[in-house]
């Protein structure tokens, strides 16, 4: 088995069957199709099982209690046969012929491929933009072991999806995931797969990115905000501030790169954003803790950030917010037909 397409999924039976549709047409012999289900409570699992029956190579494997992404994402993983595995989100859609592509990339036998996407409206169908990855536009690889090639990489990224936020962009050599030790630590972060994949460095980290679109990433479908907006920002930059500072050490240029992609991601907007949902004192006081660990190594953004979602009324915020999203559903299509 070439390719294990390792899909983690929970309570995502409105998306899933979309996901498969885009998948299993092109599948081949070498190819196969892991479903690790974290006890599911809605109809995932009825849905699963009617596309194994048309379909010999979706194995399914529903856990008895839910075990979070970190967990479900490594099981899905050591559940797998092949020599790669593609790790692939239950509502995500893979663009046609990404399969073939992919196997004619993992014959190099890099360590991990990144690839490409674009991120589109809850559709799946309407684009909406590009995402920032790294500052490149051929297929380059790095071997992120040596110094001068891993001070390369780091400069290039431009969001945290070059550090491997985005785990339908990554395909990994099984073997070298199995090899790297799990630290637990990580696990309830849902990023313990970055943690785990930057442990690889040291003894040798083969990369290849690939800018060419491979899937569509279906916007507006975050799991993470089951716990509102507020948490989620914090999962993403409480998580990355810890693994840089873990891994790398605080004043290391990897963990700087790192702080400077959380910035580029998580501009002054989307703290605005935040400031619509403050309730509490405790909501308050850690929008401007993820205020100032944003924006740690730039004093003069970090006051106005601070100032403007101190003194922005909430009522402008979310007219703002709303046309934000118009603008960007607007422009899409006018470059699609203009």
């Amino acid at each position: 088995m070439k390719l294990s397409i390792c899909i983690p999924t929970y309570n995502f039976g409105k998306f899933i069957g979309e996901t498969l549709d885009s998948v299993i047409p092109q599948l081949t012999n070498d190819v196969e199709v892991v479903i690790l289900d974290g006890a599911s409570t809605d109809n995932t699992t009825e849905i699963v099982r009617n596309y194994q029956k048309r379909c010999p190579q979706i194995s399914y494997f529903r856990q008895r209690e839910r075990g979070g992404i970190d967990k479900d994402m490594h099981l899905s993983v050591e559940k797998a046969r092949g020599d790669y595995c593609w790790l692939f989100s239950s509502d995500d859609v893979m663009e046609k012929g990404s399969i073939a592509r992919m196997l004619e990339e993992i014959r190099e036998g890099m360590d991990l491929y990144l690839c490409n996407y674009t991120i589109c409206e809850l559709d799946a169908r309407t684009v909406l933009r590009a995402p920032d990855i790294l500052n490149l536009s051929e297929p380059t690889s790095f071997d992120l072991s040596l110094f001068k090639e891993r001070k390369r990489y780091f400069e290039l990224a431009i969001a945290t999806p070059a550090f491997f936020s985005f785990m339908s962009a990554i395909v990994i050599k099984r073997s070298r995931w199995l090899e790297t030790a799990i630290d637990p630590s990580f696990f309830g972060s849902c990023w313990a797969h970055v943690a785990r994949i930057f442990s690889m460095i040291p003894s040798g980290l083969r990369v290849k990115y690939l800018p060419s679109n491979f899937l569509r990433l279906r916007s507006f479908n975050d799991s993470f905000l089951d716990k509102g907006y507020i948490q989620r920002v914090a999962i993403a930059i409480d998580g990355y501030h810890k693994i840089a500072d873990a891994i790398f050490g605080y004043e290391t240029f990897e963990a700087f790169h790192i702080r400077r992609a959380i910035r580029r991601e998580f501009r002054i907007r989307l703290f605005l954003h935040a400031k619509q949902e403050i309730k509490t004192h405790e909501d308050r006081k850690k929008v401007f803790d993820l205020i100032e660990k944003t924006f740690v190594d730039l004093r003069g953004r970090r006051l106005a950030c601070i100032l403007m979602v101190s003194l922005f009324p909430r009522r402008a915020i979310a007219l703002l917010r709303y046309l934000y999203q118009k603008g960007q559903v607007l422009n899409q299509k006018w470059r699609q037909h203009g």
